[in-house]
């Protein structure tokens, strides 16, 4: 909790944000496509590959969705990226745990009472890291946002599925549910292709 309040004063003016003439008008502001979710849009979401040249279904729903409550008002645009970035970073502390508990906890000079408050100072300086601005200042930056919670939702999938203590079939689910969420996050935009690479790392880690 202390994190996400943390990730979300510095961007406390974030809502009162104007689009930008950088993809902002392509995505929404000019997107005869965009609008409240309904089976006309639903289909061009997944099928076209051409409107953006990627092929990203999640990451237009993820505009629509905000379109059927804000409109082409920025404001709920910007009000889910902050909204988003408090949960990513949110995430982020809980990967870092995980990761922490899973390689750290035990050794000799560890004490088991400070994995919270290390994994709280390395979430804190990713949420507040400038290299976030983009994604929580620029409307068009909600389908990162999206794609980075799926992101982090598939490494703790993964991260599930070696810690539990349950038979191979739960853990075989967790795998599943890793998969699809990484899916997920490559259908909003494939901001997470190099997380194969991490999935290997814990493996090898293992």
């Amino acid at each position: 909790m202390l994190v996400a309040v943390l990730a979300c004063w510095p961007a406390r003016d974030v809502p009162t944000f104007e689009f930008v003439a950088m993809d902002d008008d392509i995505n929404l502001i000019f997107n005869s496509h965009l609008g409240p979710p309904s089976v006309e849009r639903l289909q061009w979401m997944f099928t076209d590959a051409t409107y953006m040249r990627r092929y990203i279904p999640l990451g237009w729903l993820s505009f629509s969705v905000v379109y059927a409550w804000s409109g082409l008002s920025p404001v709920g645009y910007h009000l889910a990226n902050v909204v988003l970035h408090a949960v990513n970073s949110a995430l982020v502390f809980a990967v870092l745990l995980a990761l922490l508990r899973r390689y750290a906890d035990g050794a000799e000079h560890v004490k088991r009472g400070w994995l919270p408050p290390a994994a709280g100072l390395g979430a804190a300086w990713w949420a507040l890291h400038p290299f976030r601005a983009e994604t929580i200042g620029w409307a068009s930056g909600l389908m990162y946002a999206v794609a980075g919670a799926f992101a982090l939702l598939s490494v703790l999938a993964y991260l599930r599925s070696w810690t539990v203590a349950a038979p191979r079939a739960r853990r075989v689910r967790w795998l599943v549910g890793a998969a699809v969420l990484y899916t997920a996050s490559l259908l909003t935009y494939p901001i997470a292709l190099g997380l194969v690479g991490v999935f290997l790392l814990i493996d090898v880690a293992e």
